[in-house]
């Protein structure tokens, strides 16, 4: 019996000190596996999620949410305030600009509950580069070699047909000089 309230004594403290020391709120940023990899000019869509631990009334916070890159430069960002009574969750987009370089970026938020208590999370994904598909290419290459050989035989369709008809003559010559010899025997 000692040794159960031992236990339940530190697990108790254990619990109470992570909900006082880390500030008795929760900040998640994810984003969804599809847009862990996003083209420039493109839609990446994040859920941030809030959970305030602290007291079961409506608090009033300021989230801010941004996209940095390497060098903590900022590429976009939002700024809301709101409610949150318990837990909270929201799914956000940011458009990537065009003229964003490819490369690993971070989706930060903060969340700012006044009296100098804020929380911070982020958040990664990569930028890169449109894929240029090569079958394409090839589709392209053999529609214009058989569109260059149509064109040829075109052009030089009365050249063929004269090579043809001389052809066709030489055969029949061939074929007459054949009955000849076979008549001369």
């Amino acid at each position: 019996m000692n040794k159960l309230f031992l236990y339940s004594t530190v697990t108790f403290i254990f619990l109470m000190e992570i909900v006082f020391v880390q500030g008795a709120s929760n900040l998640e940023v994810s984003v969804h596996n599809n847009y862990k990899e996003v083209l420039a000019g493109n839609d990446i869509w994040f859920t941030i999620k809030i959970a305030n631990l602290e007291n079961i009334e409506k608090a009033d916070i300021s989230l801010n949410y941004w996209i940095s890159d390497d060098n903590n430069s900022i590429i976009a960002e939002n700024k809301e305030t709101m409610a949150v009574q318990t837990q909270a969750s929201f799914v956000k987009t940011f458009n990537i600009p065009e003229d964003t370089e490819p490369g690993k970026y971070k989706i930060n938020a903060k969340v700012d509950y006044g009296d100098d208590k804020e929380v911070v999370a982020e958040t990664s994904f990569n930028v890169v580069e449109k894929q240029i598909d090569n079958r394409m290419y090839y589709l392209i290459a053999i529609a214009a070699v058989f569109i260059l050989v149509l064109i040829i035989l075109i052009f030089s369709y009365k050249k063929l047909r004269v090579l043809f008809e001389k052809l066709q003559i030489k055969i029949r010559v061939g074929k007459i000089i054949e009955k000849r010899k076979l008549y001369e025997k």
